[in-house]
């Protein structure tokens, strides 16, 4: 069997966004968020930083993290125009990824 673990690389994530010590997400994405923007006063963030943050988070998804992709190809509509909210909801799925940082895939040989 093959297991695929990314705990290191979360933890450096987490540390990389000042989220070493967070409070526990329990799903990658909070219910209520929606993708667009509730109104025209929504306050925009860098571009470069969002869109690090998301490809962090795609590279675990592909790698060994499906659990987020849903929340991360979601998030990843935005990458050319984010605000707060969708910077927010990328850091809930850190605060998920912390909580669950001792997941991993697992490949084994059938037959």
């Amino acid at each position: 069997a093959v297991s695929l673990c990314q705990k290191t690389y979360i933890k450096n994530l987490l540390d990389e966004y000042g989220m070493k010590d967070c409070r526990a997400a329990v799903t990658p994405l909070d219910p209520g968020f929606h993708i667009g923007c509730k109104d025209d006063s929504c306050v925009k963030v860098t571009i470069n930083k969002y869109q690090s943050l998301i490809g962090s988070l795609m590279y675990l998804a592909i790698l060994s993290r499906p659990d987020i992709l849903h929340a991360v190809s979601k998030l990843s509509q935005r990458n050319t125009n984010p605000h707060a909210e969708h910077e927010a909801a990328a850091k809930h799925a850190l605060r998920y990824l912390s909580s669950t940082v001792h997941l991993r895939i697992v490949y084994r040989e059938v037959g």
